[in-house]
């Protein structure tokens, strides 16, 4: 493969690299800021004095210049992009002696539209000033909150409104939970690193902040909602043409998206590169006619970016759709204005901009998948599709469906193990379905918005439309009970999902070049990966850990032992929360298959119940009440675990000198003055302390 016929992969490449490397710059970013100066200003000179300047091998030189200025560049871009560098933002503003609720509090800014979930409206707060030493002072962060409808405040804020909020925003942190949605590495990927609960606030002015734009953008995707709430009569089908159509999935029930999850088919309840790829061929389907006039070329383009700009604004500008338009929109320049364009080079020039508008999108999931996904097509899809030739038109359509399908998870499947830990086997069968079904329903989506005026019409419309999502609806949640739908398997980590990639390019060089360097690296990288997986396996047999689970108003512990756990909760095992939320990605991720479950509500009723696990000892404290007597406890613990978040510092003192734990874990203490004080307890006798409210998940290998 020529890289020469693919500058921007390099370019893409390097400012990967140079994001990659800035946390080892961060504290010399003035020399890089130098470096770069330089070397641009060195490319600059050898570039337009190239003529007078007899320099051997000068292309040579400009190209490594060019390699260390992306480099450099990437590592400034990174670094100052990001929002804690500000002297300003909240994180900083924020004291960690929290002072009296009535002295903290902040004027910030609604910046997005208020989302209603169950009892909450849950929106993004942009701070512009706080109020500390008893004065204002400038800030900026953004801030996840939630406000309760039962609050005292009927108003619920809207977007633009400018409030004075009480109370203390806290940090969000990485529950710890193994396998588990880690809320701190979503929202720091869009600058987001605080959370707040608000019970009061203020409207001091209304629309006082706005983007004209994203307002009516969002008004729009409301009204269309309400027309499909109208018209679609089953609830299930509805929420699932106002994700399909519309991107708000809000309206989803869980037991439908998991099962959407687990047959591979999720893709299309995420308004991004599939809608917009669908789109973009029907598009091109209903303006052919504009080829037929003068320069109808250049005309079809111009009507079809328009068209695209505006399914994006009818979808409220959301940023994967808008991404996936601009990644279509190059390729539709591109080739309009240059007859051999080549596609891949093209949408790797669209994610280099991309990345340098927001460096964050690197570590965005859907923008790993979306690219991924269209760049396995392009290169996959005409090689497999030509495996199979008939003239049966019906067998040629399930074939093109089958061969986009199977293309596409060649370059997800590694980001797929490593994010979610399953594959599922279906995906295939789901495809066949939903894909053709998805393109109907945004055509019968779009019929609807249309002649939504005419009642009559609309409602026959909403008929049919129903009816395309009750048979999708229902095809995949009888896939997802097939036997092994969805295949479990421990989260592959950095290294491994590099190493398929190894595996996957140069299986791909050996089958175009029949170079055999290329297959050994295929030999090499499949032995490494087979090697570890048994290495693993070794070190899964002989492992016991401790885990105390970071749940909010439970507690859940475990104490595994190689492939078996005992699980002790204060809930019954037929607890789903506990059982598929917490222990089932868990059990995925550490491959245990087998565990059994201790009710602590009912199995003890002492105060203190004792473990042991390869000869270290675990003491738990369930409450405070009826203490046994001190001659009869042991003298030394390893591991004091409290339950109760409400225990008294009397207790807590008694029990820290009659165990001297090496760790001490809390659940969460309420007091705040009581923590402090139990820290300096700790380092007084040198005992561990571990807050699962502060730090999350507990979690110590007792043995290797």
């Amino acid at each position: 493969m020529n890289l020469s016929l693919f500058p921007f992969f390099r370019f893409t490449f390097l400012l990967i690299t140079g994001f990659l490397l800035a946390p080892v710059f961060e504290l010399k970013i003035n020399f890089i800021f130098w470096l770069w100066g330089i070397l641009s200003a060195s490319y600059l000179f050898l570039s337009i004095f190239w003529k007078k300047i007899k320099i051997p091998r000068l292309f040579t030189i400009k190209k490594i210049l060019l390699v260390f200025i992306i480099i450099s560049g990437g590592i400034i871009l990174k670094i100052e992009t990001n929002p804690l560098r500000d002297e300003n933002h909240i994180s900083k503003q924020i004291p960690e002696k929290k002072w009296k609720k009535e002295d903290f509090r902040y004027i910030a800014v609604v910046s997005t539209f208020p989302n209603e979930k169950n009892k909450n409206f849950k929106t993004e707060l942009e701070v512009e000033f706080i109020y500390k030493e008893k004065k204002w002072k400038p800030a900026t962060g953004k801030i996840f909150t939630t406000f309760k409808k039962d609050s005292l405040n009927k108003i619920i804020p809207e977007y633009g409104d400018r409030l004075v909020v009480d109370g203390f925003p806290e940090k969000i942190i990485s529950t710890g939970n193994p396998g588990q949605f880690d809320p701190f590495a979503y929202f720091s990927t869009h600058g987001i690193f605080h959370k707040q609960k608000i019970k009061t606030w203020k409207v001091i002015e209304h629309n006082y902040k706005t983007n004209p734009l994203y307002a009516l953008s969002q008004k729009c995707r409301l009204l269309l909602s309400k027309q499909l709430t109208q018209y679609i009569e089953d609830i299930r089908s509805r929420s699932v043409a106002i994700s399909v159509l519309l991107g708000d999935k809000t309206q989803l029930d869980n037991a439908l998206m998991q099962a959407y999850s687990h047959t591979g088919a999720m893709h299309v309840l995420a308004v991004s590169g599939l809608h917009v790829a669908i789109l973009f061929i029907i598009l091109q389907h209903l303006t052919s006619f504009l080829l037929r006039l003068k320069n109808g070329n250049h005309l079809q383009t111009g009507v079809i970016f328009l068209l695209l700009l505006f399914y994006a604004f009818l979808t409220g500008l959301s940023p994967s759709v808008l991404r996936s338009v601009f990644m279509f929109s190059l390729i539709l320049v591109s080739k309009t204005f240059q007859r051999q364009s080549n596609i891949l080079n093209t949408l790797f020039s669209s994610a280099f901009f991309l990345l340098l508008y927001n460096p964050m999108f690197m570590y965005d999931v859907g923008f790993q998948l979306s690219y991924t996904a269209v760049i396995s097509i392009v290169i996959f899809q005409k090689p497999i599709h030509g495996l199979v030739h008939t003239k049966n038109k019906i067998i040629e359509f399930v074939w093109n469906i089958t061969s986009v399908s199977l293309a596409a998870q060649v370059f997800t499947l590694p980001i797929t193990l490593g994010c979610f830990g399953q594959y599922p086997v279906y995906s295939l069968l789901s495809n066949l379905l939903v894909i053709p079904l998805s393109t109907f329903i945004l055509y019968g989506g779009t019929a609807l918005f249309t002649v939504s005026f005419i009642p009559w019409l609309a409602k026959t419309v909403g008929f049919i439309l129903n009816i395309l999502l009750l048979i999708m609806n229902n095809g995949i949640l009888w896939i997802e009970k097939l036997p092994f739908a969805s295949l479990q398997v421990p989260m592959f980590d950095y290294v491994k999902v590099g190493c398929l990639y190894a595996i996957i390019f140069s299986l791909m060089l050996f089958g175009r070049t029949r170079i055999l360097i290329f297959f050994a690296v295929f030999v090499f990288f499949s032995g490494f990966i087979i090697f570890n997986v048994k290495k693993e396996d070794v070190h899964l047999k002989n492992r016991r850990e401790l885990i105390v689970y970071n749940v909010r108003s439970k507690f859940l512990m475990e104490i595994n032992k190689g492939y078996g756990s005992e699980i002790y909760a204060d809930a019954p095992e037929s607890d789903s929360i506990l059982q598929n939320v917490y222990l089932k990605p868990s059990f995925n991720n550490r491959g245990v298959k087998t565990h059994r479950w201790h009710n602590l509500t009912y199995s003890d009723t002492s105060a203190i119940q004792f473990f042991a696990l390869g000869g270290k000892k675990i003491a738990l404290v369930k409450n405070d009440t009826c203490l046994p007597n001190p001659d009869t406890l042991p003298v030394k613990i390893d591991f004091l675990i409290i339950k109760n978040k409400l225990i008294s510092k009397p207790i807590l003192k008694k029990l820290l000198l009659l165990f001297k734990p090496e760790y001490l874990v809390t659940v969460g203490l309420k007091n705040s003055y009581l923590t402090k004080w139990l820290q300096m307890q700790c380092d007084r006798q040198k005992t561990k302390r571990y807050d699962l409210n502060q730090s999350g998940t507990f979690r110590f290998v007792v043995e290797e």
